[in-house]
């Protein structure tokens, strides 16, 4: 007889003819997790591979990271491993004898089941496992969950039959999927080829017309300054690294202060068109403009301030920077241990292939073009792989609910 709560959304009538809903323990031996002794965890080879959860995971097969030498719950090889806290539901396959902890179950298929059907049911049924999930410190299912399951199973003929259908229709998706994963790297990298080929190599021949020109001649040096705890009731918006979207290069987030709750990093005036450039690793990327809304506000010591003179176009500096040229060049000059940064001095001496004034607008323009052609790309193969990962969990549908 079932458990009380635990329910399926299959109802008898509709499954295939010759399918029945069994419970899991009926076709499966399940062994719950169980952590060793900590003092026998290992870095190193040394005992059996011990897993813990949904976080050691490979696309099939779990990845060692940790090892025991007094495990105390093992798995074997072919055995389905089934993630029971947080997140419930993911599965993977064990392909060799390991430790299996609190955070895991093996599942380990009987004559009646194929191991590899069982696995493609319980990721057809994984939504419904995570209904089973509770605990008031985090959602977990208990072995008890796991052996009242119900999942539909066909003839065991008729199981082969469906898990070699649904390998080669797998195979090719995993194909796809692998092709799209090239193109989204591809496309990732499309900005920073575009600028490439805007700004040349630090100490090659410029253009025509072009000079070699350091940041600190070209970018005004007096940034103001002030204290915001002197106006204690004065409101002001926040700029740190938390404020700044690395992928569209923008400040997403500024955070609203009084000025006798000012960060003790906030001492930098920022006014519209300024250039910020983060001056700790491993955020050297995240740079951004500041807008009109900003000028006039506060942002982090973390940060360099560049205030382009009338020699330079913002958007020309803010593309600048953001080019692979320069990162890589601050990436070499990061010092510290505690907290690796360069100085605003590093920043500041940075050399910019500045073209003439007259050429500034038309190049900022093409930068804008090409990058706004990448980001296009991205959206659409983006789209692509999203309509691939829902491809598996259409032909698990598929194969469950009709007998093809």
């Amino acid at each position: 007889m079932m458990k009380a709560g635990i329910q399926t959304t299959e109802k008898i009538p509709s499954l295939p003819s010759g399918w029945r809903l069994v419970r899991l323990d009926r076709v499966c031996e399940i062994i719950a997790g169980q952590s060793p002794p900590g003092d026998t965890y290992r870095n190193s080879p040394v005992g059996l591979p011990f897993f813990q959860g949904k976080a050691d995971f490979g696309l099939r097969h779990p990845i060692a990271r940790v090892w025991c030498t007094a495990p105390t719950k093992i798995a074997k090889p072919g055995d389905i491993l089934i993630s029971v806290r947080a997140p419930v539901g993911p599965t993977n396959v064990a392909d060799a004898e390991c430790c299996i902890g609190r955070g895991l179950a093996a599942i380990r298929p009987g004559n009646d089941a194929s191991g590899d059907f069982v696995l493609a049911a319980l990721r057809y049924k994984e939504r419904e496992l995570v209904c089973l999930a509770n605990g008031s410190t985090f959602t977990a299912i208990t072995r008890e969950h796991l052996a009242s399951f119900q999942l539909p199973l066909p003839p065991l003929p008729e199981q082969k039959r469906i898990v070699a259908k649904l390998s080669e229709q797998m195979a090719a998706i995993e194909k796809a999927r692998a092709a799209a994963e090239a193109q989204l790297a591809a496309a990732k990298a499309l900005p920073a080829a575009f600028l490439r080929e805007i700004f040349p190599k630090p100490g090659s021949k410029l253009p025509s017309g072009w000079r070699w020109m350091s940041l600190e001649n070209i970018c005004d040096d007096q940034i103001g300054k002030k204290d915001p705890r002197l106006t204690p009731l004065h409101p002001f918006f926040y700029v740190d690294i938390s404020s700044i979207d690395n992928e569209n290069k923008c400040v997403a987030d500024a955070k609203t202060f009084l000025g006798n709750k000012a960060p003790s990093r906030a001492r930098q005036v920022i006014r519209e068109n300024d250039v910020v450039v983060s001056t700790t690793r491993p955020n050297l990327n995240a740079v951004a403009i500041v807008s009109k809304r900003l000028d006039g506000e506060i942002c982090s010591t973390g940060f360099c301030v560049l205030r382009p003179t009338p020699s330079v176009h913002p958007k020309l500096l803010f593309a600048y920077v953001q080019s692979p040229y320069f990162v890589q060049t601050l990436s070499e000059l990061v010092r510290g241990a505690l907290y690796p940064a360069v100085t605003d001095k590093h920043v500041r001496a940075q050399l910019i292939p500045l073209p003439p004034l007259s050429d500034q607008k038309h190049i900022v323009d093409k930068i804008n073009e090409k990058l706004m052609i990448a980001k296009r790309v991205l959206i659409t193969i983006e789209e692509v792989n999203g309509e691939i990962g829902q491809i598996p969990a259409a032909l698990l549908r598929k194969a469950f609910m009709r007998n093809k």
